[in-house]
């Protein structure tokens, strides 16, 4: 892989520009010195496009990619524009109201991987996730359970096993629902494992779809659903593949 870096770093984002420049902040206070940043513009009206395009001129040795697309193409679709153009041999996905506090974050969130050779991704603590017999997912109660799935919003992955079960989200669930734990079983299925670490972060929430109605968003829920429970329902019935 031409250039290859040890992450490649994907922030979501449509519209909500003082948020996203908060999380870049954060970012940017880190260690990303083994790092590509990759930031994907979902259809934002209000100059975040024009903010990317400045950050990609940058001349302190971060390399910064801007992909956009002219409408919002949800969370799933939304990363896989930015999967398109990684090198890096770890991926995080990360929503654009994530705040990052950990200077070595990117440290942290690899070590399982160099413990473990079978890890395919690593949440934080908070986005690791259980799924109820008809597949929707719930908060761990207590971070030492075994989670079924890792959110979306905070996750780093190894880009070789994604790309093994390909694509990073399918695009079967439409804009946002499900794409997530149906990566996680998918990897899981083919014997990789999932685990989350702490991490000292702050998640302002509901801020990476934008504008979007939240209420026209969960209409995409039922038919994901739908389509998650035909793939996974022996799983969902008794834990195991």
């Amino acid at each position: 892989m031409k250039n290859q870096k040890l992450y490649s770093v994907i922030v979501l984002a449509h519209n909500h520009l003082e948020t996203t420049k908060r999380c870049l902040d954060c970012l940017f206070a880190t260690d990303l010195s083994e790092a590509e940043l990759i930031i994907v513009d979902n259809g934002s009206t209000d100059g975040t496009w024009k903010f990317i395009n400045r950050l990609c001129d940058r001349t302190d040795g971060l390399a910064i990619l801007g992909r956009r697309s002219d409408v919002n193409l949800g969370v799933g679709e939304g990363y896989n524009a930015g999967f398109e153009r990684i090198r890096g041999t770890f991926f995080v996905t990360l929503n654009n109201d994530f705040l990052i506090y950990e200077k070595d974050w990117l440290k942290k969130m690899r070590s399982p991987f160099i413990r473990n050779a079978r890890i395919a991704q690593v949440g934080i603590e908070g986005t690791g996730c259980w799924l109820d017999n008809i597949g929707v997912g719930h908060p761990l109660p207590h971070p030492s359970l075994r989670a079924d799935y890792i959110e979306t919003c905070c996750m780093m992955g190894r880009t070789a096993a994604v790309k093994e079960v390909g694509p990073l989200f399918d695009p079967i669930y439409k804009f946002c629902y499900c794409e997530d734990s149906d990566l996680s079983l998918r990897l899981r299925s083919k014997g990789w494992e999932i685990t989350h670490i702490p991490l000292n972060v702050e998640h302002i929430g509901n801020v990476t779809l934008g504008d979007y109605n939240y209420s026209a968003a969960t209409e995409h829920l039922v038919p994901n659903l739908k389509i998650f429970q035909q793939r996974w329902g022996k799983y969902l019935a008794t834990k195991s593949f």
